[in-house]
């Protein structure tokens, strides 16, 4: 029978065909030995290292997950307080290719339909049409670090920016002249 198994040397799938099954009591872990398609390898693989739409779904894989999560829990996997985002933060989010652009909160939701995505980004620059909803993974922000947020810019009016020019210009002028009349002295 055709099927993928998982290689030992780098845990990745591979297509094999079954060579032969053990009933052997010494063999109830693993009792399928396989032979990798284009290799010389053979190996015997638990019925969870295979793949194939004939075998029957294996319940000892979903316990492994069920451990692995416990374990990440046990080792104090930070979980993230999306609460402290409010409508309106800039912050740093993943698009769907892949590549984080800058973005502004629209909306947090709370619910638990939204749970692995609870958050509703506006990518600048962009139209609402290319909003997404974002989970925690695909989102930087110092308020999520603990840091200060980041505030949307204040536009400056360019009269003010006009006057601080011409004062740093007089000042220049008085600097030079003190310069001029402390070396002729």
């Amino acid at each position: 029978m055709k099927l993928h198994a998982v290689y030992s040397a780098d845990g990745e799938y591979y297509p094999a065909v079954i060579t032969a099954i053990s009933e052997s009591q010494k063999r109830a872990k693993a009792p399928v030995k396989v032979s990798f398609t284009g290799y010389d390898d053979e190996e015997w693989k638990a019925i969870s290292d295979l793949k194939s739409k004939r075998l029957p779904a294996v319940e000892v894989a979903a316990k492994g997950k069920a451990k692995a999560k416990a374990k990440a829990k046990a080792k104090g996997e930070k979980t993230i307080d999306l609460s402290l985002l409010e409508k309106g933060t800039r912050l740093q989010a993943m698009a769907e290719d892949g590549v984080w652009y800058a973005a502004e909160v629209v909306a947090v939701s709370q619910a638990k339909s939204r749970a692995r995505a609870p958050v509703k980004v506006n990518f600048v620059g962009y139209t609402k049409d290319s909003d997404e909803w974002v989970g925690a993974e695909k989102i930087r922000s110092k308020v999520l670090k603990g840091g200060k947020p980041v505030q949307k810019r204040v536009s400056v009016c360019f009269c003010s920016l006009l006057s601080l020019s011409m004062k740093a210009t007089q000042t220049n002028c008085v600097i030079r002249s003190l310069m001029q009349s402390s070396t002729s002295a």
